[in-house]
């Protein structure tokens, strides 16, 4: 009886050392699992977060490639390519010309403002120095105009060489991101052409003003004159 009692216990803690054995097999297999699957999503995520960077930096050098110009002379574009291209060329210098001549006016105000301070006109005097700030004003928003004029049409000529090059095979560019550009160099420009014609309104109220206090000055007309 003592033998088989004996016996059982042996078996019994065998039983048991196998079940522990089995647990902790177990218990390594599912860590071993997770860790398997942890270091798969881990893999994936960062696969996804560099296919990310490269998709980011793909779309980032199309938006940043130079556009390239375009000859008038290229055989490859039709008459009409070549001439739309020219028309956009022409707006470019046309408006550089129209920035010097503003940066001319705007000195020439300025320079005539600084000498109409030492002007001794009487009466008169308070209504031409406002004349004078008036044109000042106008002159310099002509500039920011005529600066705006210059890079609309800079931003134009860009979108019409990629759009061209697009059209007929020659290169491939972001022209939607042109395009937005433009559009908001032309709401610049607008805002400006407001803002400078209502400078011109108050400039030409100035002016009336002038020469109102200019018929009741008298012989002190002659020192305006002689300032001219």
């Amino acid at each position: 009886m003592k033998q088989m009692t004996k016996n059982m216990t042996k078996i019994m803690i065998k039983k048991t050392n196998i079940m522990t054995n089995m647990t902790k097999e177990k218990t390594r297999y599912v860590q071993f699992k997770f860790n398997e699957r942890f270091i798969s999503l881990f893999l994936n995520a960062r696969l996804l977060t560099i296919f990310c960077c490269l998709l980011s930096c793909s779309s980032f050098m199309a938006c940043q490639k130079k556009i390239q110009e375009i000859s008038l002379s290229d055989k490859r574009l039709p008459a009409e390519a070549r001439q739309k291209i020219a028309d956009a060329q022409d707006a470019q210098i046309v408006a550089r010309v129209r920035l010097d001549q503003a940066l001319a006016q705007l000195q020439q105000a300025q320079e005539k403002q600084l000498r109409s301070l030492k002007l001794n006109l009487g009466s008169a005097n308070s209504s031409f120095q406002q004349l004078c700030s008036a044109k000042v004003n106008l002159a310099d928003l002509q500039v920011k105009l005529a600066q705006s004029e210059l890079e609309l049409s800079q931003k134009r000529l860009q979108l019409v060489y990629a759009q061209t090059a697009q059209r007929y095979d020659l290169a491939v560019y972001e022209v939607a991101g042109l395009e937005q550009e433009v559009e908001q160099l032309k709401t610049r420009f607008l805002s400006f052409r407001s803002q400078v014609q209502s400078s011109k309104t108050e400039w030409e109220r100035t002016l009336n003003a002038w020469w109102t206090a200019y018929g009741q000055m008298g012989n002190q007309n002659q020192a305006y004159w002689s300032f001219e």
